[in-house]
């Protein structure tokens, strides 16, 4: 198929109805009529292909746990009846053709250069972690709030620091190539902890390194216990922290007291020769 931004497929000269139906889907690359003309023009002449961004060598996830919902943020619904579409306006932004929410103006400036993607959608209607980071659907509610249920597929950024150790076993990074701050997910929540962001049959030494917060929640916030069936009140440090709190390491990523380097080493040593 005919892709937009990236080299030109030479096999397909036509572009079908469906291949128009995706092309005109993708909200910020907006093509008009006469572009999508002059894309297929340009794929039956010297099929030069289209700049591309180069090679990815960071990614940074921001991953909400339970946010603004989409009518919110990038998908107002201005035409919408009033029971569907969100509380706020509409805003037009410099990608042509594309509005968003009107609470976000300073994002609306700059969205000719975000990949905006309104397609997604899934069967899983429990805030499912699980499924958005791995692509493993949560069967079951015991499923999403299991990190370690064998059945989970890896994060994709544990595949993704496995296969850099299968291309350079022989080079270690200078810095873990897979951090999670500000804590592992719902490490403060009264009931469990989440599904989703660990190395599932990759082993945990491809989970993320995670930070914890060292310091003192200020504040209390409503949490919904689920085994309780009731509203608790949890002291959360997404909503107040004393100023002398820190990040720092997870302890699941730090050595035990009792293991030496030395000790590691030997382990290391053992490995080795049963690998061999």
């Amino acid at each position: 198929m005919l892709s937009v931004l990236g080299s030109m497929n030479p096999f397909q000269p036509v572009i079908n109805r469906r291949e128009a139906m995706r092309v005109g889907g993708l909200g910020t690359v907006c093509l008009s009529l006469p572009q999508l003309f002059q894309l297929q023009a340009m794929q039956a002449g010297e099929r030069s292909p289209l700049p591309s961004f180069g090679k990815v060598k960071q990614i940074l996830l921001l991953y909400l746990e339970g946010a603004a919902t989409q009518f919110e943020t990038w998908d107002p619904k201005p035409l919408a009846p009033v029971e569907i579409r969100g509380q706020w306006g509409a805003i037009q932004t410099t990608a042509p053709g594309v509005s968003i929410c009107d609470q976000l103006p300073k994002i609306a400036k700059v969205t000719d250069r975000i990949a905006l993607v309104r397609s997604m959608t899934h069967e899983n209607n429990n805030h499912s972690n699980l499924y958005t980071l791995t692509g493993y659907p949560a069967v079951d509610f015991s499923s999403e709030t299991n990190p370690f249920d064998s059945r989970h597929h890896p994060f994709f950024g544990s595949v993704l620091d496995y296969l850099e150790d299968q291309r350079h076993p022989e080079q270690q990074p200078e810095l873990p190539r897979n951090i999670g701050l500000p804590f592992q997910f719902s490490n403060y929540s009264p009931v469990f902890r989440r599904a989703g962001p660990y190395g599932a049959f990759l082993g945990h030494a491809y989970d993320p390194v995670w930070t914890e917060f060292d310091g003192k929640a200020t504040r209390q916030a409503i949490r919904r216990s689920f085994f309780q069936k009731k509203d608790v009140l949890v002291k959360d440090p997404f909503v107040g922290v004393d100023p002398n709190g820190r990040l720092k390491i997870s302890r699941t990523a730090r050595l035990a007291p009792e293991m030496t380097i030395d000790r590691l080493n030997r382990r290391r040593s053992l490995l080795e020769q049963l690998e061999h």
